[in-house]
């Protein structure tokens, strides 16, 4: 529905849309008028001037969670600069119609000076480690990175087991099912990643501290 997005309907657009006639807008409207779940949230207007219909989102946060949300999320580097207006708009888009341009402004521009800690997109792939840590599925993957003080960039087998953030980055802890060990791996430094066909239930005592492990990992980094 196009109004949800900002767009406004008058006759003439809802015919060339849908070729239906000026009886069965006003029953739609009627209809959009009476519907309780688009009330929850939402409010429909009629602009006296343009002669249009348009609806309004009564917001479902706040600006001011929006702006530190949004602001942290800025200053973490830890997104591309596209994923990151992506998610950013999206956020804008919770809140309250009347306040949105506020909060644009607020916020202001992701220019040239926005440079991130990321090599490559995040977004897609914490959606797929969160399917395969859910799902408890084995990789078999590269990684362009060090791990244990080497640089390690042979085909290896792991489990993923959690995603943690920490220091511009995100991280997935990883056990490696022929050494037996578990390891700290960045995010965006995997290559190559093919899922294997078995759930493997890794035990307990082999997760270790995060905090521990991200400490240990950066100082690694960092030599």
């Amino acid at each position: 529905m196009g109004m949800l997005h900002g767009e406004k309907l008058d006759l003439d657009r809802y015919r060339r849309l849908y070729g239906k006639s000026e009886r069965t807008f006003h029953r739609d409207l009627e209809a959009i008028r009476d519907n309780e779940y688009f009330n929850e949230d939402h409010r429909l207007h009629y602009d006296t001037v343009q002669k249009k219909h348009y609806v309004t989102n009564k917001g479902s946060i706040n600006s001011a969670e929006v702006l530190a949300i949004a602001k942290i999320l800025v200053d973490s580097r830890a997104l591309p600069k596209e994923e990151l207006k992506e998610v950013i708009n999206k956020l804008v888009g919770l809140v309250a119609t009347e306040n949105q341009s506020k909060v644009k402004m607020l916020l202001g521009t992701i220019g040239e000076s926005y440079i991130s800690s990321a090599k490559n997109s995040i977004l897609s792939s914490v959606e797929q480690f969160s399917k395969w840590i859910t799902a408890k599925r084995s990789i078999a993957f590269k990684y362009n990175g060090i791990i244990n003080g080497a640089n390690n960039s042979k085909m290896q087998i792991g489990v993923p087991l959690s995603i943690h953030y920490d220091n511009h980055h995100f991280y997935i802890m990883m056990y490696l099912i022929d050494e037996d060990k578990t390891f700290l791996y960045r995010l965006d430094k995997f290559s190559k990643i093919t899922p294997k066909g078995r759930a493997v239930n890794v035990p307990a005592n082999k997760r270790p501290d995060i905090d521990q492990m991200i400490n240990k990992n950066l100082l690694i980094e960092q030599m």
